[in-house]
């Protein structure tokens, strides 16, 4: 696969989420080991609303990172 056509196939991922209605939205990470839960106040709604958390992985960034000086990378 070359560079073109793995930026075509590989995106970041997100959730899309309909706010109801006035509220809170939150951005909680709760790691694996058991360890302090981390979180961070996003937006308070007044009303109806929209909003979408987009995640990658360490994995995906490394390669896209190494090809972006490989104008043929070979993935």
């Amino acid at each position: 696969m070359n560079l073109r056509s793995y930026f075509t196939f590989v995106q970041y991922r997100s959730t899309d989420f309909i706010a109801p209605g006035p509220g809170k939205l939150q951005l909680i990470y709760t790691p694996a080991d058991g360890g302090e839960k981390t979180t961070m106040n996003v937006y308070d709604f007044k009303g109806r609303g929209v909003a979408m958390a987009m995640y990658n992985t360490d994995e995906v960034d490394k390669t896209l990172y190494k090809c972006r000086f490989h104008t043929n990378c070979e993935l």
